[in-house]
């Protein structure tokens, strides 16, 4: 949810999902899928970071029997979010502040797919909408929320992509990747302050 520069992140979050596959087969031992099993991962087409995010995934878990079944989807958010086809959706997507918590974690809200409901993360959400963002409090609940997110592996967070934003008439290669958030392909976008 914060990058490892921000003075949200916690440090104890550094490398906490670093790649082992030792450790994942003993997981997935342990939570009875010894032989692995197959799991559907929609994702919606036209984002090329997405799709080749969804490709790395799969490699990857492949390696410890996992098998995502990548789903190419026209209708992705309405599809993952309202009718569930599958249960994984790999998203694009920046929401800043407490949007990126309350959304996911929040009973009643379209991103709870899975109808997530935690009193104590919701106290959490609670105490920071009331707290001034920055103060010592803020900065230590939101490293206490971020914990919990992960370490119940809530959400697993492949990347930060924070939303830019940039005022001039000399912008070139503007599109946009449809997802909810519509966020701006960067990768053929450019901007000068020239005339």
């Amino acid at each position: 949810m914060w990058p490892k520069s921000s003075i949200y992140f916690p440090e104890s979050l550094n490398n906490y999902y670093a790649f082992n596959l030792r450790k994942a087969r003993r997981l997935l031992i342990t939570a009875g899928y010894r032989s692995g099993f197959h799991v559907g991962l929609i994702i919606g087409p036209g984002d090329p970071t997405v799709e080749k995010t969804a490709e790395i995934i799969q490699a990857e878990w492949r390696q410890i029997g996992v098998e995502a079944n990548i789903i190419s989807d026209q209708n992705a958010t309405t599809d993952a979010y309202i009718r569930h086809t599958a249960p994984l959706y790999l998203i694009s997507s920046s929401r800043g502040g407490l949007a990126s918590i309350n959304g996911p974690y929040r009973p009643g809200d379209i991103g709870d797919m899975c109808n997530y409901d935690s009193p104590h993360l919701d106290a959490m959400l609670n105490q920071l909408d009331m707290l001034t963002p920055g103060t010592p409090k803020d900065v230590s609940i939101w490293k206490a929320a971020q914990e919990f997110v992960t370490k119940n592996a809530l959400a697993i967070q492949v990347d930060f992509v924070p939303v830019v934003f940039a005022s001039t008439k000399n912008v070139r290669g503007l599109s946009f990747v449809l997802n909810p958030a519509a966020v701006p392909y960067y990768w053929g976008l450019s901007a000068s302050s020239k005339t």
